[in-house]
């Protein structure tokens, strides 16, 4: 279980400023009738380190890493007993 929640951590570390950038991205709108610039990716990352340094792209980072600890462990757990279950007993 403990390799599981590793596993999850290592997937979301280095990943979460990626995530952070991608989701603004994904929800800027334009009014409707009137032309608005959308930022880049590039635009939105300057913009987030402008106004937060480096911890701006971590911010929410916790509640992540609880979830894909106890998913990524139970996913690891559920596994093991399946392939107990499929592995021929000697």
């Amino acid at each position: 279980l403990v390799f599981g929640a590793m596993a999850g951590w290592a997937m979301w570390i280095p990943t979460y400023p990626i995530d952070i950038v991608k989701t603004i991205v994904q929800v800027q709108t334009r009014e409707r009738g009137k032309k608005k610039e959308l930022l880049s990716s590039r635009q939105i990352t300057a913009k987030m380190y402008r106004a937060g340094g480096i911890r701006a792209f971590f911010d929410g980072l916790e509640p992540k890493l609880a979830r894909a600890a106890v998913k990524h462990a139970v996913t690891f757990w559920v596994y093991e007993v399946l392939m107990g279950f499929l592995r021929p007993s000697n």
